[in-house]
């Protein structure tokens, strides 16, 4: 029979597992949206003992590989484009430090872009993204891509310096991206310098004489102050041009920072919504177990309540049972020396013959101990005296 306090005791330790379980639950999800080690973090929260595992969770966290790893799982630096294509993936392009790669992003239901890439190609005039398609570039060389606006992306080697990478680097982060950088992207590529072209000198033709007498050649003079202005100028131009490349790279870079940071934040604030659902799903859960613990209690002491007071019957009744069996009988006499039993706890005597013929116990008295002699009682008397009159007769 158990006590209300271990009873209790259980009902407590079902809650706080099913609870374990839920927030084990909420940890595999988080680790899935937010890229980081499960089970670490379980035994971090004292959770890697708890192998209850509800079928909802696998099934969320399969989908949740499936559909959100993908756009989650960043690289440590920009990687190029080596023909790979993600069917999961946005089909538009993005630039990001010059390299023209698939949009991380996932399709927007059965579209080929996501939100963000669809808006842009719903406002332009032949309804494509603004630096095209992955599949526009895969039907190209790896290096031949221009975007609709003739600009091609820049050499992987220029990446590699700006980050201070070597090439081992680059084919283990590869590696662990699940990509293979193709090789021409580490061949160093001669650029063509921006800016003004360098300004030819025409050569003088020589001039055919007239007759007479040769005129006096003009002397050209030769300033030496207008030259370094002239170069001077040309350093300026082409310094700008690189100056304005660097400036229209640092604002892409920053424009893709705003956008990841933005992507992160709805990605935070979805994560959150979902821990909050399941917390108030988990407290509800835990109440109704309470609730039910509850009845189930009151139950219980009802029902064992009921069988104690059985018990006691039960108890009582053998007792009263083992103090009639355990009642003791005796011989005695009247005056006339005829034998009757009496009995040693009540007193009352009974008839030996009719006890010895068919074990019926009459009482015909009883005994009185102060006389040590029989007490007949007037029913036995007269009893006594019909049957002499049935025996006369």
């Amino acid at each position: 029979m158990l006590s209300n306090e271990l009873m209790k005791r259980r009902v407590c330790d079902m809650m706080m597992m099913e609870m374990k379980v839920m927030m084990k639950e909420v940890i595999n999800r988080c680790s899935v949206l937010y890229n980081f080690d499960a089970e670490e973090a379980e035994r971090e929260l004292s959770l890697s003992n708890v192998s209850k595992v509800s079928k909802v969770s696998k099934v969320s966290k399969v989908s949740k590989v499936s559909k959100v790893g993908m756009c989650i799982l960043k690289s440590k630096f920009p990687l190029p484009y080596s023909g790979e294509i993600n069917e999961m993936q946005c089909n538009a392009l993005c630039i990001s430090s010059g390299l023209y790669t698939q949009c991380k992003s996932l399709k927007k239901d059965d579209k080929e872009y996501c939100n963000k890439c669809q808006i842009v190609a719903d406002k332009s005039r032949d309804n494509m993204p603004e630096y095209g398609t992955i599949s526009q570039r895969q039907s190209m060389g790896i290096l031949e891509y221009t975007d609709p606006k003739g600009r091609k992306a820049t050499p992987y080697t220029k990446i590699m310096k700006k980050y201070n990478l070597t090439k081992e680097e680059v084919l283990e982060e590869g590696k662990r991206m699940g990509l293979t950088i193709a090789e021409e992207h580490f061949v160093e590529v001669n650029e063509k310098k921006r800016g003004r072209p360098a300004l030819k000198t025409k050569e003088e033709k020589p001039v055919k004489g007239n007759k007479g007498r040769p005129k006096k050649a003009k002397k050209v003079v030769e300033i030496d102050g207008e030259q370094e202005d002239l170069f001077a100028s040309l350093v300026a131009s082409i310094n700008e041009e690189t100056v304005v490349e660097k400036a229209e790279e640092t604002v892409i870079e920053k424009a893709e920072e705003t956008v990841n940071k933005k992507e992160a934040n709805k990605l935070q604030e979805k994560a959150e919504k979902e821990a909050k659902k399941l917390q108030e799903k988990a407290e509800k859960e835990a109440k109704k177990l309470q609730e039910k613990a509850e009845k189930e209690a009151k139950k219980l002491e009802k029902k064992e309540s009921k069988k104690v007071k059985e018990e006691v019957k039960e108890e009582v009744k053998e007792e009263l049972e083992e103090e009639e069996e355990e009642e003791i009988y005796k011989k005695c006499k009247d005056e006339n020396g005829k034998k009757f039993i009496k009995s040693e706890k009540t007193g009352i005597v009974y008839d030996l013959d009719k006890y010895n013929e068919n074990e019926e116990l009459v009482p015909v008295g009883h005994w009185d101990n102060k006389t040590k002699a029989i007490i007949f009682s007037k029913i036995a008397e007269e009893s006594d005296e019909e049957s002499d009159d049935d025996y006369d007769e």
